[in-house]
């Protein structure tokens, strides 16, 4: 199973085609490569600065007592490319879990501490945002 980060400007479908191409290249010989794309998303960037972010920020400031680090990280998650551009909104994507997590991983899990704390920072959050509605 193969996934691929895109960026802004790279086409999903082009993406697997190059990749197929190569793999067919690189193979050893006698292989068969077979294969199918399970899942495409078009690639965004989502804004590092702006009153969505600093709302965030100063939620996880209350909720967590710790200064946020802000981190760009890859992910799939097709729809928020579709909320981006149709809402013509901000988009957070916020994480609440820890490396530790383990992610979608046969031994996913999530601490309590942290769904409590993440409650907590998503009450804040709606006040902040709340806040530049005024």
């Amino acid at each position: 199973k193969l996934s691929c980060r895109l960026v802004p400007g790279q086409d999903p479908d082009r993406i697997a085609d190059l990749l197929t191409a190569h793999l067919e290249k690189v193979k050893p010989v006698g292989v068969k490569l077979a294969g199918k794309m399970l899942a495409k998303a078009e690639p965004v960037l989502l804004p590092a600065e702006g009153a969505a972010v600093d709302a965030a920020l100063e939620a996880m400031r209350a909720a967590y007592g710790q200064e946020p680090v802000k981190i760009r990280e890859g992910a799939t998650i097709p729809v928020v490319h579709t909320l981006a551009e149709s809402l013509k909104a901000p988009v957070l994507l916020v994480a609440l879990g820890r490396v530790s997590d383990r992610i979608h991983g046969p031994d996913e899990h999530f601490w309590l501490e942290d769904l409590r704390r993440g409650s907590e920072f998503s009450a804040r959050l709606l006040a902040e945002l709340a806040k530049t509605l005024k």
